[in-house]
Parts: structure tokens; sequence; C-alpha cells
């Protein structure tokens, strides 16, 4: 390459074939040259930033989105046990008009069985909420992550959300089991006066309800009207007795297993509320400590200053006494 000069002073740099470049655009060529050079050193500075803070944000990013998956995963068994609740309601009011002893025992069956599906549930349920608590006391010894943290304010305030829920369920359960006690002994009422033409008083109907056994009270109208007659309505009484008590006894194991799991959530929280109160307190005694060691230290500062004030005085004084003393000016 030959380079000859140009216009305005600027190199014409000559190339094989005759061709050339100015140097204008050679000057140009280099700035963009280094520029690219440039913005590659910035772009291996950010990956070496991001491997310097990335995994950390990146792993609080991947315990975030697995508690959100826990707890969507929570969230639908929740929606499915309210929906069969729901399905068990309906079947409850569909038995208030059955007559049939047969009747009354398939609707049993069918209710069992979806008791036997929440039962299900919220044992899966009781078993995820335990492992979302692992998790989360394990994501609260990661640095960031501890009690007080913004991760970990979401995790207890989600859970927390949980946990209403599960009391939310605990509390129908109990609503619910209560409504099929009452609307049993209605019922009975009912038979029982369609039968005898009297009104039974509540320890006939509660002896009715807890033995399911009628023929001593339906004596009198088996006697009258024939034992044929009323066998069935006894034998309706029974079954309902009997479906009644499988049904009662399956609501209070289901209502025990959510108030079980109500309480863990709770004492969980409650742990981390003492956690986060002896955190405050320490950082609160930490405070008033560093306030006093600040007192302390501008005591003695004043302390220091007064105590170099009054030597610088006394040795005034001393000086004065000395020359008083001495008195130099009266020997010359």
């Amino acid at each position: 390459m030959i380079s000859k000069g140009g216009l305005g002073g600027l190199p014409i740099a000559y190339e094989e074939g005759g061709e050339y470049t100015s140097g204008r655009q050679a000057i140009m060529n280099n700035l963009l040259l280094s520029g690219s050079r440039r913005r590659s050193n910035d772009r291996t500075g950010d990956l070496e930033m991001n491997d310097l803070f990335g995994p950390a944000d990146d792993a609080m990013d991947a315990d975030m989105q697995q508690f959100q998956r826990d707890e969507a995963a929570i969230q639908t068994d929740i929606e499915s046990v309210r929906t069969i609740l729901a399905k068990l309601e309906e079947a409850h009011q569909e038995s208030q008009v059955l007559t049939s002893a047969k009747a009354v025992k398939a609707l049993k069956q069918r209710m069992v069985k979806e008791l036997d599906d929440v039962s299900l549930l919220a044992r899966r349920i009781k078993a995820k909420i335990e492992a979302l608590e692992k998790s989360n006391a394990q994501v609260r010894t990661k640095p960031g992550c501890g009690p007080g943290s913004v991760s970990d304010r979401t995790r207890t305030s989600r859970t927390s959300s949980l946990k209403l829920k599960l009391k939310e369920i605990t509390g129908h359960l109990i609503k619910f089991k209560e409504k099929i006690q009452r609307d049993y002994f209605q019922l009975v009422e009912r038979r029982v006066f369609l039968v005898t033409g009297e009104k039974p008083d509540e320890d006939t109907i509660e002896r009715l309800i807890e033995e399911g056994k009628g023929e001593e009270i339906f004596q009198q109208a088996i006697q009258s009207q024939g034992r044929q007659q009323i066998l069935g309505t006894i034998a309706e009484i029974q079954e309902r007795h009997d479906a009644v008590k499988d049904i009662e006894k399956r609501l209070l194991e289901l209502n025990q297993i959510f108030l079980d799991m109500a309480l863990l959530v709770e004492a969980q929280g409650e742990m981390l509320n003492d956690i986060e109160s002896n955190v405050d307190s320490a950082q609160t005694f930490v405070g008033q400590g560093t306030q006093q060691l600040q007192k302390a230290r501008r005591l003695q500062l004043s302390t220091r200053k007064w105590t170099c004030c009054a030597i610088l005085i006394l040795l005034i004084i001393i000086i004065i006494i000395v020359l008083a003393a001495v008195q130099p000016w009266k020997k010359k």
C-alpha cells in the first residue's frame, strides 16, 4: 500500500488494482472498529456481572416459581373439596324426601364415596402443606430470604391465605354436620307423628336417633295398623340411623384433618412472628446500644476537653505564681 498527500492534508491510501480509500474513511473505520471492541468488552463485562450476581437472583426466582406451583396445586385441591362438599349438600337435601329404605341406602353409599374422595384430597392437601412448610424453612436459610425479607413475607402471607381457606372448610364441615343432625331429628319427629298421630317428646326422638330401633315406640301403631305397614317406616329409620352415624363419623375425621392443617399453618405463622419479633427486638437493642456508645463517646470527648482546659488553666496559674516569685524583671 502506497500513501500520498491528499485534500486537506489527509493521506490517500492506494491499494492494489488501482482502488484507494481516503484517510478520512480509514479513520472512521478505525473508530467503528474500536467502538465495536468496546461494546464487545461491555458485553463481556455484563456477562461477568451476571456470573457474579445472576445466579442468586435466578435461584430466588426459581424458589418463588416453585412455591407458586405448589400453592396453585393446593388451591386446585381445595376447590375440588368445595365442589364435592356442594354435591354432598345437594345429596343431603335429596335424602329429605326419600321414604324408601332402599333409596336411602343407595344415597348413603353415594355420599360415603364422596366423603372418601374428600378424605383422600384432605390427606393430599395436608402432605402438600407440610412439604410447603419444609420448603419455606429451607428457603428461609438462604441469603436475602431470611425472616422479615420480602420473599419470606410473601410466602408467609400466601400461606396464611391458605390457612384461612382451610379454616373456612373446617367451619363448613361443622355446619354441615350440625345440619344433618338437625334435619335428622326433625325427620324422625315427622315419621313418628305420621305413624302414631302424636308428637313425640325429645327423649323419645333421641332414643330413636341413638338406637335406630322403633318397634317399641311403634308398638301401639303396629297393633292397630298392622305390622307390615309399619315395617317400611321402621326400616327407613334404621337405614337413616346407620347412614347418619356413618356420615357423621367421616365428617368428624375430615374436620380433624382440616383442623390439624389449619393449626399447623397457624403455628408456623406464630413461630415466624416470634422470630421477626426477636429480630426487631435485637435491632432495637443494637440501636439503643449504639446510641449509648455514641453518647458515652461524646461525654468522653467533652470530659477530655474540659480536662485539657483545666490543665491549661493550671499551667497558666503555675507560670504566673513562678513569675511572681522569681520576678525576673527586677534583676535587670
